[in-house]
């Protein structure tokens, strides 16, 4: 009797796990920025991503605020990006249409190769928490030749939800995708 392959297909529901390519942990080296206009006080946005990214067993080479001045975010990204050290970059600012939003669009024209979908999943840990506010809230990431950049809107849990859900766990695997890239060019 012949069997065909489709004589052994089962109707449950496959892991989704059985398609998530596991790799083995590994610290990314990062560097944190926080555009604020104030200066004062304790900055909550940029120590969540930091806590977050150390948390999970990446390195924060440097973390720094700075003024929404465009000089000085693109002096200081510009200094990250030559530094070979550093393969991700994490920026907390005033990423939203109503106060503006330096980080992403000068981030935006500098990009070469977009993560889709992360504004997105940015904007749905912002809906848990902020309602229908989310839809202001402006998220990207991308790579700049290869380094990881990552735009995330200032308010601080937002930030620590963005860090621990999505760049942390997903940092080692995107850093390993744009060195096998680099590689093959």
């Amino acid at each position: 009797m012949t069997t065909f392959p489709e004589d052994n297909l089962s109707l449950e529901a496959p892991d989704p796990q059985d398609d998530v390519i596991q790799l083995s942990p590994i610290g990314c080296t990062c560097a944190v920025m926080r555009i604020d206009g104030s200066q004062d006080g304790e900055d909550q946005a940029g120590r969540a991503i930091v806590h977050a990214l150390e948390a999970a067993g990446h390195e924060v080479a440097e973390y720094v605020r700075v003024p929404p001045d465009i000089v000085a975010v693109n002096g200081r990204l510009k200094r990250w990006l030559e530094d070979a050290d550093i393969v991700a970059v994490c920026i907390a600012g005033e990423a939203d249409w109503v106060r503006g939003d330096l980080a992403a669009q000068t981030l935006e024209r500098m990009i070469q190769r977009k993560i889709e979908g992360f504004g997105e999943l940015v904007r749905l840990l912002a809906w848990e928490r902020l309602g229908s506010a989310a839809m202001r809230c402006r998220a990207l990431a991308g790579y700049v030749d290869s380094t990881l950049v990552f735009v995330v809107p200032d308010e601080p849990t937002l930030a620590q939800a963005a860090a621990e859900k999505l760049i942390a766990p997903e940092l080692a695997g995107l850093v390993s995708v744009a060195g096998a890239e680099q590689e093959a060019v």
